[in-house]
């Protein structure tokens, strides 16, 4: 029975950690792509590089 309960909860913790990573890294992009864009951060993309 606790085994069940122990495995239960470590899905459901990678669920979250799952979700909340497959949010965040979009934003990363978009702002890695807009610094990319705009011309005067050449020197973040150059650090990023």
């Amino acid at each position: 029975m606790e085994a069940i309960q122990v495995l239960i909860t470590v899905l459901a913790i990678l669920g979250i950690v799952v979700v909340g990573v497959l949010a965040i890294v979009p934003t990363m992009f978009d702002v890695s792509a807009r610094a990319a864009k705009a011309p005067r951060s050449r020197s973040h993309v150059d650090l990023a590089a």
